[in-house]
């Protein structure tokens, strides 16, 4: 590894130890796999240097339906276009369908 990725591996171990997760990043480097994840697409991840390596972790939520999902990201995006996310005085259909569906599915009190 570079001078420059290990320096920029380095850091983000320190500032992940001090602002996120101490604990994770002393046992990720006791185990040897104290990696910094660059880049996601599908069932893969790569760290700083390029090395790909294959997600295992299947059980965290969006990880079921790959990491960087391009369904996923493009109905993001549309939603951060067009859908009403805000807190705005005056009402929206978005909010509109979004509580009459809420109270369709969950049981009433």
């Amino acid at each position: 590894m570079s001078d420059d990725l290990n320096t920029l591996k380095q850091r983000a171990l320190a500032d992940f130890a001090e602002f996120v997760n101490p604990m994770k990043v002393r046992t990720l480097k006791a185990a040897g796999i104290d990696l910094i994840e660059e880049r996601r697409d599908g069932a893969c991840t790569w760290d700083l240097t390029g090395r790909r390596f294959i997600d295992c972790q299947t059980g965290s939520g969006i990880m079921n339906v790959g990491r960087h999902n391009r369904e996923i990201v493009a109905a993001l995006k549309k939603a951060l276009d067009t859908y009403d996310i805000g807190v705005f005085l005056v009402c929206s259909r978005q909010k509109a369908d979004l509580a009459r569906k809420l109270a369709e599915i969950t049981p009433a009190t």
